[in-house]
């Protein structure tokens, strides 16, 4: 095998020798060209290559163009569709609302003339009301104007006036002059809590709406307390009852600890020496009122103000009142019992010694003034103490020595 491939090669380097010096080539060789021709191969070569190159570029430089210029007219249209869409929707909610409030002021409208047409009836039948019960009757009136002659001669003048029946008065309107007034004091007979008892006694007995009150209510605050009024602003228009602006007033006016002290002071509201009985019941039944709201039963505010008075006072009064005793009637009990029971009571010299001097106040009298009728002990010597009583005995003295 390696003899084989020796004298292959050695053919092929002879072959290859003659034919170098004979000038021939070898078929399989590729032709033989000179050096300029050579160069101007690679050059075309080269410029093809950078012909094909540049085309390459330009073309995709031409597709990258294409493509941006589709997507920047893509974005503008579909930016333009949202504007457009955004616009209508706009104008969609400013007419809807335009709608709504279109229909918000029509309704306004109509509830207003509705208002007034109410309010326009009301005051006709307000004023035929009036008339009404301001104009005698049918009858009446005809018996007023011409009386029979029968009735001229067998009824008297006086009898004629006094079997008429009076004609029926419509109820006057409430004023700001049947009211007191209201200063913002929480002090004194002047607070808060008074003034509303009066105003709702007046109220309740005028036999007025609520709301006739309630427009005079601003008419009735003076200084501080109109000053409140006024600071109230939208707040005014959650108050719609009487019961409403009393929860008001009693916050905003109260003392502070205000049942503290109406309970201390009527724990301390005794009936003095010179006192009548009517004051004292009345003050005595205005605290009670203001500490329990009359939410106490009746007979329990009796036993409330008994205890109010001398000791010595109570069996005759308890012996003259029973359950079934009202407040009036217990008032009018102690004022017919008040000279009998004055005499007996204030001249007793213990209550002169111990409720004499207590004048809606827990004060006891002074040692001096309390003692001042007993006559003094005797003078006595003064003790001997152990040492003194020791030294003097026999014993004592035998020991020591």
């Amino acid at each position: 095998m390696s003899d084989i491939a020796l004298n292959t090669r050695g053919r092929n380097r002879q072959t290859m020798s003659e034919a170098l010096a004979t000038g021939r080539r070898s078929p399989s060789a590729p032709p033989r060209t000179t050096l300029p021709e050579q160069q101007e191969a690679q050059q075309a070569q080269q410029e093809q290559q950078d012909t094909e190159r540049t085309e390459r570029t330009t073309l995709h430089d031409e597709l990258l163009a294409t493509s941006m210029t589709e997507l920047q007219e893509r974005f503008d249209q579909q930016r333009a569709e949202d504007r457009a869409q955004h616009q209508q929707e706009r104008n969609r909610d400013i007419a809807q609302h335009q709608q709504e409030r279109e229909q918000d002021i029509a309704q306004r409208t109509k509830d207003q003339a509705k208002i007034q047409e109410l309010g326009s009836t009301i005051q006709r039948m307000e004023q035929m009301l009036a008339r009404a019960l301001s104009a005698p009757a049918p009858q009446q009136q005809h018996e007023e104007e011409e009386p029979p002659q029968r009735t001229r001669a067998t009824i008297s003048p006086y009898t004629r006036e006094t079997t008429r029946e009076p004609a029926a008065e419509t109820p006057a309107r409430l004023r700001v002059e049947d009211f007191p007034k209201y200063d913002g004091s929480y002090k004194g007979k002047r607070d808060v809590d008074t003034w509303l008892e009066q105003v709702t006694a007046i109220y309740e007995f005028s036999g007025q709406t609520e709301s006739q009150l309630l427009k005079l209510i601003p008419r009735l605050l003076e200084h501080s307390a109109r000053n409140w009024f006024v600071g109230l602003k939208d707040q005014r228009y959650d108050y719609h009852t009487w019961g409403n602006w009393q929860d008001a007033f009693r916050n905003a006016f109260r003392a502070p600890n205000y049942l503290d002290q109406i309970h201390m002071e009527l724990s301390r509201r005794r009936l003095r020496p010179d006192e009548p009985f009517s004051t004292y019941f009345q003050d005595k039944l205005n605290l009670i009122n203001k500490r329990y709201s009359n939410g106490l039963k009746t007979s329990m505010k009796i036993q409330e103000i008994i205890m109010g008075m001398p000791i010595s006072m109570h069996p005759f009064i308890h012996s003259s009142v029973n359950t079934s005793t009202t407040l009036e009637e217990f008032r009018r009990l102690i004022m017919n019992l008040e000279d009998g029971l004055r005499a007996n009571s204030f001249n007793n010299p213990t209550y002169k010694t111990y409720q004499g001097y207590r004048q809606d106040t827990d004060r006891a009298p002074p040692r001096k003034e309390r003692y001042q009728s007993y006559e003094p002990r005797p003078h006595q010597p003064p003790r001997q103490n152990y040492q003194q009583r020791t030294s003097a005995s026999p014993p004592y003295q035998k020991h020591q020595g």
